[in-house]
């Protein structure tokens, strides 16, 4: 004999798995965006490195 069969209520069943899909979007949103801002901080501590080292070489050329 086959073990019983859980009752399952399939309507929410249903629900849970949009929530799980709404939340799984979001936090998909989520990440897009700090990868976003992770990209425009690399750009910006990128392009500060590059004015400094440009105001050092600028200061060597000055002073020699």
């Amino acid at each position: 004999m086959p073990p019983p069969t859980p009752n399952i209520d399939q309507q929410k069943l249903a629900q849970a798995l949009q929530h799980i899909n709404a939340a799984y979007d979001e936090f998909r949103a989520k990440i897009q965006t700090l990868r976003g801002q992770q990209d425009d901080l690399v750009r910006q501590v990128t392009k500060q490195h590059e004015q400094e080292n440009i105001q050092a070489l600028l200061s060597d050329i000055k002073n020699s």
